[in-house]
Formats: C-alpha cells, structure tokens, sequence
C-alpha cells in the first residue's frame, strides 16, 4: 500500500511537473512574441515617420513655390485634422474586427498613395490630393499602441512592461523626427529627391510589418455579430463602444482634449514669438526640433518606464506632477529673453509629455477590452484631432485681445487636466480604477 501510494505521488508530480514545464514553454513563447512584435512594430513605425520627417526640409520651400501662403498652410492643416478624426475612429475600430496587422497595411498603403501624388503632380492641386490617403487611412502610431497591448496580454506581462512597449513606441517615433531630417540634409538636394527617400524607408517599413507575429481575433467581433442586421444598425454597432461609458475613459479623453487645446492654441504664439524673439532661422528650427524628438525619445524609450515603475501606487502623484510641468513650463518658455532657457523649459516639457502620453496609452489596455481597444486608440486620436481643427481658430482670435489672453486660456487647460486627475484620475484610472476595470473585463 505504501509503495502504491508512493508511486501514485511520484506519478503525479511528474505529470504536475510536465504540466509545470509546458507552461513555462509557453509563457515563454508569448514573452518572446512579446518582444519581437514590439521590436518590429518600433522598427517599421520609425522607418515611416523618417520618411515623411525626410520631406519635411524642403516642404515648406515647395509651399512658397507653388504660391501657398499662409491661409493655405491654415486650411491644409485644418482639412487634414479633419480628415485624420474621421479616419481615426473608423480604422481604429476596423483593427478590433478585421486585425491590427491589416490597418498597419491599410495605413503604409495610405503613405505610398499620397508620396505617389506628391511626385506625379506637382502642383497645389496636387499637394491638397496629396493630404486625402495619408491622413484618412495611416494611423499607424494608434494601431500598434492596440497590437502591443494585444501582446503583452496575451504574454500576461505587467503594467510596466506595458508602459515599456508604448514607451518604445514613442521613442522609435520621436528618434525619426530627429534622423529624418538628417537622412534629407545627407541624401536629398530637392523636394522630389526627399519624397524618392520617403519612399524607400516606407518600403523598408513594409519589411519590418511583415516580421509582426499574428494576434487572434476578438472571440465575438462586432461586424459578425451584426452580418445578419440592416445597415443602419450594422453602422450602430460598429461605432457602439460600451468602454467610453465608463468614468476611465471619460477623464482620458476629458485630460486629451484640454492637453490639445492647450498645445493648439499655444502654437499659435509660439512659431510667431520665436521669430521675434531669437530671429530663428532654418538652423535653428532644425536644432530645435532635433533637441524635442531627442527628449521625446529619451523620455519614451528611458524615463517613462523607470518613472512609472518607481511611481508605484502614486501614479497620481506622476500624473499631476507631468501637468504642473506643462503649466508651468509653456508661460516661461513664452516669456524668456534667454534661449537657453527656452530649450530647457522645452526638454522639461517634452519629457512630462511623453510620460503623461505613456501613462495613458498603458492604462487604456486596461480600460478596454481586446474588440474595443482599437476603438478606443482611435477615439483618442480623433479627439487630438478635433483640437487641431478648433484650437487653432480659437487661438488665433484671443490673439487679437493680446498675448495674454490666449497664454491664459492655456493654462487654464492645464489647471483644468490638474483638477481633473486629482479628483477622479486615482478612482478611475489609476491602480485601484484599474484593477476594477480589470475584473470587469475578466468577468465579460
């Protein structure tokens, strides 16, 4: 009897053991998928942006050439955030029923048309044509937040692993802001040359895309579950997200839209009061934006994680600290006599924007479920969006009233997104908000 019981206990732990060990084989597996899809979704991103960042040098020549003044360079900007809030919402809703990877395609595809247009006409006519297929269908950056959220679920990674992989992201995006422009200065003498150069990094983008490892659909996407209604409600249900009704989401996109209107009404005083200021020139707009993708890389790709892994419980704490920095940092970087200081309110800026941006970006995996994340990537999107199209314009009329006014509603903005994360971003959003929304959708 004992050598039976003896045998039986061994039996078991070998097969427990065995159970144990394919476990870790498999968990092991999701890590590494984890891993190679952040690896070639931050590669194939950064290849696309240096391509567009690469036209950048020469673009607004190509504007003065062909007559485009600065209400033209208005109604461009406001036509292609237009176009850019529709198209957020609805290819970030097409990555939760079709597959990220697709809209990854759908977005490089969006690239190649509007550089083919650039280049085949070369006219106004031809730059507004230009603006329809890049800002309707790529919305890249916003697909592959949803795609490593997708990994690292399915890897069962934490939060800062997470906030580690949309750090990168960010960091891949902020580094192409910087070689872009370095990859025009070295291999293009015109406008043509730099679109010729944004062509071949997209078709090194389109390398990197196809390395991704796959994600399963959502169990029950929505379309399949609506094949068999009339349209309208087919439309409804496409659009039907239950995630914004949720107090989570409603302060993230309470805290996008004010951190929007806020940059877009600045930007009206900014591109004027450096000119006035420091005389900048070509050289020294491009140090400029050299030294702002830099920290925005660093802080992506270095501080955020090591910020938010530190931060603990007091995410909170993070949050309102990044938002004092922005309000803060935009009066005096308007008002200085002192370059230097300007380029150092900025770098402090930039870094509280980008941990801001990943604080947010890791807590919206947790807020939605896999059919809605999508969606709800391209909600915020289309909000920033919309800010683009209404900041402006609200920027540009209190600047009749003086500079003050509008620097006020600025930080206003930002007075708004401090009372607004001290008072719901810890029930809502932050650990405990987060592990409700957690067992709400372990529970679905």
């Amino acid at each position: 009897m004992g050598m039976r019981l003896g045998e039986s206990t061994g039996t078991r732990n070998g097969v427990d053991g065995k159970v144990n060990g394919a476990h870790g084989v498999a968990d092991e597996a999701r890590a590494r998928t984890f891993q190679r899809g952040v690896l070639f979704g931050s590669l194939g991103v950064f290849t696309l942006v240096a391509g567009f960042a690469s036209t950048m040098p020469f673009m607004q020549a190509h504007r003065d050439e062909l007559g485009c003044g600065a209400p033209c360079i208005g109604s461009m900007t406001s036509a292609s955030s237009l176009l850019r809030l529709v198209g957020a919402m609805v290819v970030g809703r097409l990555s939760d029923t079709l597959g990220r990877r697709s809209m990854l395609w759908l977005g490089l595809l969006g690239c190649v048309l509007s550089l083919g247009i650039s280049y085949s006409v070369d006219s106004l006519r031809g730059m507004w044509l230009a603006l329809v297929p890049s800002s309707l269908l790529n919305h890249n950056a916003s697909v592959l937040k949803a795609l490593f959220a997708d990994y690292a679920n399915d890897a069962g990674l934490a939060d800062v692993d997470r906030a580690s992989a949309m750090g990168k992201l960010g960091m891949a995006i902020g580094a192409s802001f910087m070689v872009g422009p370095l990859l025009a200065s070295a291999l293009a003498s015109s406008y043509s040359q730099a679109l010729a150069l944004a062509a071949g990094t997209s078709a090194l983008s389109a390398l990197f895309f196809a390395q991704l490892p796959p994600v399963s659909l959502p169990d029950t996407p929505p379309l399949v579950a609506a094949q068999r209604s009339s349209a309208v409600e087919r439309v409804r249900r496409f659009f039907h997200l239950p995630v914004l009704h949720t107090g989570g989401a409603r302060v993230i996109l309470a805290i996008r839209l004010f951190a929007g209107l806020a940059f877009n009404i600045y930007q009206v005083l900014w591109a004027a009061s450096l000119k006035e200021r420091f005389h900048f020139g070509p050289n020294d707009y491009g140090l400029f934006m050299a030294i702002i993708g830099f920290s925005y890389a660093l802080s992506q790709g270095v501080v955020a994680k090591q910020l938010i892994s530190r931060a603990g419980d007091r995410t909170v704490l993070l949050a309102l600290g990044c938002v004092l920095c922005l309000g803060l940092g935009r009066p005096l970087a308007l008002w200085t006599l002192n370059v230097r200081v300007v380029y150092c309110a900025f770098v402090v800026m930039v870094m509280a924007l980008g941990v801001l941006n990943t604080l947010i970006s890791s807590a919206c995996a947790n807020l939605a479920t896999g059919d809605e994340l999508g969606g709800l990537f391209g909600t915020l999107d289309a909000v920033e969006n919309c800010t683009g199209i209404v900041g402006p314009l609200i920027g540009g009329q209190l600047a009749r009233l003086g500079q003050a006014v509008p620097l006020g509603v600025v930080v206003a903005c930002y007075g708004a997104n401090f009372a607004i994360i001290a008072a719901f971003y810890g029930r809502h959003v932050g650990n405990k908000g987060l592990a409700h929304a957690s067992s709400a959708k372990k529970s679905q």
